[in-house]
C-alpha cells in the first residue's frame, strides 16, 4: 500500500535540478525519463572540472520530506543509471565505511536555501512584488521562519553564486539571502565516497532531505566535488555524469574531469546548436511559412537544407524541426493516439488542421485586417503522389504547448515535445530537432575526454517491445546530422 502511494505522490509532484542561471543538465526541468534524459551529443559537458575541484550544484525545493540523489560515476557505465533504485543508493550509504564520510562532513559541506523572494516582502498593493525579477518566480513569499537563520555574505559559509550564472535575456536580477537548516533538518542527509563491491561503478552518493513545502521555485545550494578515481585509487580523467534521482523524475549533469584544476568550470552560453531527439515529435505548432522538404532515406543529405533553413530563421519564425515518415509506419496502431489530429497519421502542415497557423494583424490598412497565415507552397501542395515507405518530410515550425490535443499538459513537468518508445506507435519512427544553446568553456582540450568519448547519445538499445534493430544501428555513433530510421524484425541478435 505504501508503494502505490508513493508512486500517486510522484506521478502528481515534481523536482528538478534548478539550471536556470546556475548549472545546466540534460533535461533542464522537471524529466519523467526512466532511467534518464537522453545526452544531446558525444561532447556537450554542462561542467569541467579538475579532480577534487570544488564546484557548486542547486536543485528546487518542493514537496518537504522527498528525497534527493546525486549519483557520482563515470560516463563509461551510463548503462547502469537503471540500477540506481531509492533501495540501491540507501544501501550504498548505509553500507559506508567511516572512512568514506569524512570527506564531505565538515560544515562547508552542509546545502544552504537560497531565497529570491526573501529580501523583497509585500509593501502596499504589490503583495509579489519578487515576481518583478527575472530569475525568481516563486508564488509564495519566503518569511524565513522554517530555517535556523541567514548566513551573511561575510560569513565563512556564505556561497557566492558565479557571476555568470545568468541567461541571455535576464537584465535585473533579484537580491538574494541564503538560510542555513538545523541539524534535525539536515539529519537524513547523507554525502558518502568509497567503492561499494555490489555497485563497483559508483564513485560517491549525495542524499539531501527537501524540508520546504511552499517553496517549489526556490532552490537549495551545496558545494561539490569528485575525485576521480577508481577503486585501487588511480585517478582516471574523462567524461563523467552527475545522476540526478528524484521520486520518478531523473537527470544527468555531463561532467568533463580534466588532470588539473579548470580556471572556467561553467563556462558561458555559447552559439545554438542542433540537439536530436529520437521517437519524438512536436505534435502543435504554428508553421510560419517555414518549408517542408522531401527526401528519401539513402539521401545522407536529406536533413542539411531543411536544419539550415531553419536556423536562419530562429528564434522569431523557428524554433524546433520534426522528421515524419510520409506514410504511417506498417505494423503501427493509429488507435493508441485516439485519433487526435497529428498524432494518429503522419504530422506535417499540409495534414494537420489549417486553423493550428498564427492569426495575424495586418495594420497598415484600414480597418485592420486579421487573416489566417498561409502555409508555404511547398507544404500546402505536398507531392503525395510521389510518396512511398522511404518518403521521409523534414519542416520548421514554432512550438506550442499543446493543450488543444493534451489537457492534462503540464508544462512544468512535460516538454513541447512527445517521446515514445512503442513501436506499435507512430510516433516512434519520427526525430525531432531543438535548437539549444551549449555552454562554450575556454579550458583548451579535455585529451582524455576526447579519446574515452560516449559516442552514441545513451545507452544503446536493441531490443524495442519485442522487436529489435540490427547491432550496426543500435551502436551507431551520434551524427547529428544523420537522420536516424527504425527498421524492426522480429528476428532478434542480441547485440550486447
Amino acid at each position: 500500500m505504501y508503494y502505490i502511494f508513493y508512486l500517486f505522490i510522484c506521478a502528481l509532484s515534481h523536482n528538478w535540478i534548478h539550471s536556470e542561471g546556475g548549472v545546466k543538465s540534460r533535461c533542464g526541468q522537471a524529466c519523467p525519463m526512466f532511467p534518464a534524459p537522453p545526452r544531446a551529443g558525444p561532447r556537450k559537458p554542462h561542467l569541467q572540472v579538475g579532480p577534487d575541484q570544488e564546484f557548486l550544484l542547486e536543485w528546487v525545493t518542493g514537496h518537504a520530506t522527498s528525497r534527493y540523489y546525486f549519483v557520482v560515476l563515470k560516463a563509461d557505465y551510463e548503462d547502469k543509471l537503471s540500477e540506481h533504485t531509492r533501495t540501491v543508493l540507501d544501501k550504498y550509504i548505509s553500507d559506508a565505511p567511516d572512512s568514506a564520510k569524512t570527506k564531505f562532513s565538515g560544515e562547508r559541506w552542509q546545502r544552504f536555501h537560497i531565497s529570491c523572494s526573501h529580501p523583497t516582502p509585500a509593501t502596499g498593493g504589490n503583495t509579489q512584488p519578487w515576481k518583478a525579477f527575472d530569475d525568481c518566480s516563486t508564488g509564495t513569499y519566503n518569511d524565513g521562519t522554517l530555517y535556523e537563520g541567514i548566513i551573511e555574505p561575510d560569513h565563512d559559509l556564505y556561497i557566492e553564486r558565479p557571476a555568470n550564472w545568468t541567461e541571455k535575456n535576464w537584465n535585473n536580477l533579484s537580491p538574494k539571502t541564503q538560510f542555513r537548516f538545523s541539524e534535525l533538518q539536515r539529519a537524513n542527509d547523507a554525502r558518502v565516497e568509497y567503492t561499494h563491491p555490489d555497485y563497483p561503478w559508483i564513485e560517491a552518493v549525495h542524499r539531501f532531505i527537501v524540508a520546504e513545502d511552499a517553496q517549489a521555485s526556490e532552490w537549495d545550494i551545496a558545494r561539490f566535488k569528485i575525485a576521480a578515481r577508481d577503486a585501487n585509487g588511480e585517478f582516471r580523467s574523462g567524461e563523467y555524469l552527475i545522476h540526478m534521482v528524484w521520486g520518478g523524475y531523473r537527470d544527468v549533469v555531463d561532467v568533463d574531469i580534466f588532470p588539473e584544476e579548470t580556471s572556467d568550470p561553467y563556462g558561458i552560453t555559447g552559439e545554438a546548436e542542433w540537439v536530436r531527439t529520437d521517437h519524438c515529435i512536436y505534435p502543435y505548432y504554428e508553421q510560419r511559412t517555414n518549408q517542408c522538404y522531401y527526401f528519401q532515406r539513402d539521401n545522407v543529405d536529406g536533413l542539411r537544407p531543411c536544419l539550415t533553413s531553419c536556423k536562419k530563421r530562429y528564434p522569431n519564425a523557428c524554433r524546433g524541426v520534426n522528421v515524419v515518415p510520409a506514410l504511417t509506419p506498417k505494423g503501427t496502431a493509429s488507435f493508441l493516439q485516439g485519433g487526435t489530429p497529428g498524432m494518429h497519421e503522419p504530422n506535417y502542415p499540409g495534414s494537420v488542421p489549417f486553423e493550428w497557423s498564427r492569426t495575424i494583424t495586418e495594420r497598415n490598412v484600414e480597418p485592420n485586417r486579421r487573416f489566417v497565415e498561409p502555409l508555404h507552397e511547398s507544404c500546402a501542395n505536398a507531392p503525395t503522389e510521389t510518396f512511398d515507405e522511404d518518403t521521409m518530410i523534414c519542416y520548421g515550425m514554432f512550438p506550442k504547448q499543446p493543450y488543444v490535443l493534451d489537457p492534462t499538459y503540464n508544462p512544468d513537468t512535460e516538454r513541447l515535445y512527445y517521446v515514445r518508445n512503442d513501436p506499435e506507435d507512430p510516433i516512434f519512427y519520427s526525430t525531432c530537432y531543438t535548437l539549444q544553446e551549449p555552454k562554450s568553456f575556454s579550458n583548451g582540450k579535455c585529451d582524455l575526454c576526447e579519446e574515452g568519448q560516449t559516442t552514441t547519445e545513451s545507452s544503446p538499445v536493441w531490443d524495442w517491445g519485442g522487436k529489435c534493430v540490427s547491432c550496426e544501428t543500435a551502436t551507431s555513433p551520434w551524427d547529428v546530422m544523420m537522420p536516424r530510421f527504425w527498421e524492426l524484425s522480429n528476428d532478434c541478435e542480441k547485440c550486447f
